[in-house]
Parts: structure tokens; C-alpha cells; sequence
């Protein structure tokens, strides 16, 4: 009978106990293979996003100047220009001729820079064309005049850039659009005339208004370059986004975001200063002249992605570095009065985070991808 009367009280509580304990180990188990496979499958993610928009930027710097850049004398000069019809006529954004160009961050909360890239969009290319004689606003046909022969590439509705032989911050560059030969009277055979668009007109660069010309018009020896179809895009961060906004000559485009996950980019002009063909220094100084254009071989970025998984624990204790000076030394702008200046061979430099909006910043991973990339089509024309 006594063999027969089941578990005692203490069996069953010892029974439970012993349950409880397995299962919490057996918890903690799957708890930890939980995170590290959230830490490793986000991690992955950021690799993913971070090596994805650091190779969509490369690739545009790689073309940046393509079909724009074709003679260096003109690196720096003022764009004007008027786009459509009298009723939606719009101006050109303001820019300047150049393959690339670097804006720092606008504060601590937004250190970010913008990347812009100019190129073309034409398959083919034109060489720059020399006018032979004086075109202004005021003369009775829009077309210039050129040596006979010259104009091979250029086509009906191609974009053709203006400029003038002496140009300057008033005598600024004109984008114009090419038109039908309207048969324009020229008695001396040796010549001919590239004709453009004078009046508004729904899908074009006009003439108009006259404001945009230079008050001597376009003198002798002014250079016609063949744009083709212009473009230019805005690479940028916003909060933890990689996004663009292209302009074109129909008008600048909505935002695009390209990646998420991305909170910082960095970037620096690699100058050759001494004329040998090598970059000895590196900095966010924008040219401001035409030599000072020419002297810009590559550019260099960084891009920080951060993991989508937050840990428990602090896993990052101070901001990402990079590797920025090589054998130069770099001076960079974190932001507007917060410049950051890194020793020749220095094996860190300081990257500053938007700590202020990212949110328990240290209970995240975050990867750092650099690269330099040459300006190869600004490299390419380093004669004329």
C-alpha cells in the first residue's frame, strides 16, 4: 500500500523546480542565438546598404564632367540660362562648371556633406567649338558663326554652352539650345553657324531674357561647348537615408532615397598643389578660379552605416575614425566652425556622428567604408 500512494509534495516541488531551471536555460539559449542572429542578419545589412551607396557615388564621380569638361579653361565658370516658354520660364539652378563639388554640413545635429556631380547625358562626343566673329543679343540672326567644318557631334536640340573669351562672374556661361538652320544669309563659304533657340519656347534654353548674355555679347574666340543633355545630381544624408536629388534641364526632380541605414558622409578634394600630377593635399577648400579647378585629380569619401538592431549593452563607446590623411595632411570641415585638422600620416581622424539625432547612439554597430576616386574626365583633358 505504501509503495503504491504516488509523489509526495517535496518529489513534486523538486520535479518543478528542476523543470524551471531547464526551461530557463533553454530560454536564455534561444535568447542569445535570437540576437546574435538579429546582430549578425542587420550587421549584414549594413554592410549590404554601406557598400551599395559607397559604389553608386563612386560610379558617378567616375563619369562626374563626362561631355562637360572637355576644355579646361572654362573649369569654374558661371552658368545662366533660361529653360521653357514665356509663361514657365525657369532659370538655371546656380551652379558653376564643374565635374564636382563639395558642400560641408550645416551644423553639429546635420554634419553630413553634399556630393554634387555634373555630367551629360549624351552618347557621343563633340569637341569644343571656337566662334569666328561676335555674336550678340541684338544681332538680327541667333545662330554663331564658326569655321566651316567644326561642328561635327552637334545636333538639332542638343544643349551647347556659351562661352564667352573673357569670362568672368558677370560674364558668365549660357546654356542654349540647338535649332534648325533657319537659312541664315552667309556670303562667305569658309564659314558656317551653329543656329539656337532666340524666343521662349516650351522645351528649350532660349536667348531670352537678355540679362543672361554678357553686356559685350560673345566675342571672337568665344568657346561653344556640346552639353548634350546636362545633369546634375545631389548626393546627400538625411537622418539614416542616402538620397539624391537630380536636376535636369526640365527642372530638379523630387528627393530619391538610395539607401537606408546610412547616418554620415564625408568628403575631400584631392589636389595637386604643385603641379607634378600627384594629390599632396586633401581638404573641402571649394576652387574659386580656374586654376584652382585644375588642380583637383580626385575626390575622397566616407560613408558610415549603422546597424538596424540595437543591443542591450553599450556596443559602440566612441565615434567612428577613418583613415583620412594617407601621407598628406587633411583638413576637413565637420560642420560650419568646427573644422578638424589631421596630421600628415595620421592613422585616425575624428568622424562626427549627428549624435544628437541617433538616439542611444553606443547601442549600435556601425561600419565605416571609404574610397578615393580620380576625376577621370577632368584628368583626360589637362590640355587643350
Amino acid at each position: 500500500m505504501q509503495r503504491q500512494r504516488g509523489m509526495t509534495m517535496v518529489e513534486l516541488m523538486v520535479a518543478l523546480l528542476l523543470g524551471l531551471v531547464t526551461t530557463y536555460f533553454i530560454s536564455q539559449v534561444f535568447a542569445i542565438a535570437e540576437g546574435q542572429k538579429r546582430t549578425a542578419t542587420f550587421g549584414s545589412d549594413a554592410q549590404v546598404n554601406g557598400a551599395v551607396a559607397l559604389d553608386t557615388l563612386r560610379q558617378q564621380i567616375m563619369s562626374a564632367g563626362y561631355g562637360v569638361v572637355s576644355a579646361p579653361s572654362v573649369l569654374g565658370c558661371p552658368i545662366t540660362g533660361h529653360y521653357g516658354t514665356s509663361g514657365s520660364t525657369s532659370a538655371a539652378p546656380a551652379m558653376v562648371l564643374a565635374p564636382v563639388i563639395i558642400t560641408p554640413g550645416a551644423s553639429a545635429s546635420a554634419p553630413s556633406d553634399t556630393i554634387r556631380v555634373l555630367t551629360s547625358t549624351k552618347a557621343s562626343f563633340s569637341a569644343p567649338v571656337k566662334t569666328t566673329a561676335t555674336h550678340t543679343s541684338t544681332d538680327a540672326y541667333p545662330s554663331f558663326v564658326i569655321l566651316d567644318g567644326s561642328s561635327h557631334g552637334v545636333k538639332v536640340d542638343d544643349t551647347i554652352l556659351a562661352v564667352p573669351a573673357d569670362w568672368s562672374a558677370t560674364n558668365k556661361c549660357l546654356l542654349l539650345t540647338v535649332t534648325e538652320d533657319t537659312s541664315v544669309p552667309d556670303t562667305t563659304l569658309s564659314r558656317t553657324r551653329i543656329p539656337h533657340v532666340a524666343a521662349p519656347s516650351a522645351s528649350s534654353w532660349n536667348a531670352a531674357p537678355s540679362s543672361d548674355w554678357p553686356a559685350a555679347g560673345f566675342p571672337q574666340n568665344s568657346l561653344l561647348l556640346n552639353f548634350g543633355n546636362p545633369r546634375s545630381m545631389d548626393f546627400s544624408v538625411s537622418g539614416d537615408t542616402f538620397q539624391v536629388v537630380t536636376w535636369t534641364q526640365q527642372g530638379i526632380g523630387g528627393v530619391e532615397s538610395l539607401n537606408s541605414g546610412i547616418v554620415l558622409l564625408k568628403a575631400l578634394y584631392g589636389r595637386d598643389t604643385d603641379g607634378n600630377g600627384t594629390v599632396d593635399v586633401y581638404d573641402t577648400t571649394t576652387p574659386t578660379d580656374n586654376a584652382g579647378w585644375r588642380n583637383v585629380l580626385s575626390v575622397r569619401f566616407v560613408i558610415v552605416a549603422r546597424s538596424g538592431q540595437r543591443e542591450k549593452d553599450e556596443v559602440t563607446t566612441t565615434q567612428p575614425t577613418w583613415n583620412a590623411a594617407g601621407s598628406a595632411a587633411v583638413t576637413y570641415d565637420a560642420y560650419p566652425g568646427a573644422s578638424t585638422t589631421c596630421a600628415a600620416n595620421a592613422a585616425t581622424c575624428d568622424l562626427p556622428l549627428p549624435i544628437s539625432q541617433l538616439n542611444d547612439w553606443k547601442h549600435y554597430r556601425y561600419k565605416v567604408f571609404d574610397t578615393a576616386v580620380q576625376v577621370r574626365n577632368l584628368m583626360w583633358n589637362v590640355e587643350e
